[in-house]
């Protein structure tokens, strides 16, 4: 008896988890609501926002440089991460499809268009970046086979 018990009760707490998850889901994704924290302290709808998995990415590039790219409105606030909040980032990008952007994906996104517009002092800071984020060898054989086309 006490096994039954103890059974239902997984299945009722299984059941709970279930509508929370869904629920969450359908609020942030399916209604238009602004719930998700952006970098600049504002809140945003997860079908606008977008997650930098380097924190660089979103010095360098502005809101009008995602929509450009991206097609997405805003960053997520950046305390957002794979090492400190796994199974929140795991969450947004895995249940509701917010696109996880790395410096190499940027790398290989850019074109010579997107360059030429940027002032000398970002192209210097791009530079630093990306020098930081990755083996530099990598992220310009990522270049070469995307980027700047």
């Amino acid at each position: 008896m006490l096994m039954f018990y103890q059974y239902y009760q997984l299945i009722l707490k299984m059941n709970i988890q279930y509508i929370v998850r869904h629920s969450t889901k359908l609020s942030l994704f399916f209604t238009n609501e602004a719930l998700l924290p952006t970098v600049t302290g504002g809140y945003e709808s997860a079908d606008k926002t977008i997650l930098a998995r380097e924190r660089e990415l979103t010095n360098l590039l502005e809101n009008t440089d995602c929509s450009k790219l991206f097609n997405r409105k805003t960053w997520l606030n950046t305390d957002i991460t794979y090492d400190k909040t796994r199974i929140l980032r795991d969450y947004l990008t895995g249940e509701l499809g917010i696109p996880e952007i790395t410096m190499q994906k940027f790398c290989s996104e850019i074109t010579e268009e997107f360059i030429k517009v940027k002032p000398d002092s970002w192209i210097v800071e791009f530079y630093s970046s990306i020098t930081k984020t990755k083996p530099f060898i990598e992220l310009v054989q990522a270049t070469k086979k995307g980027g700047f086309t």
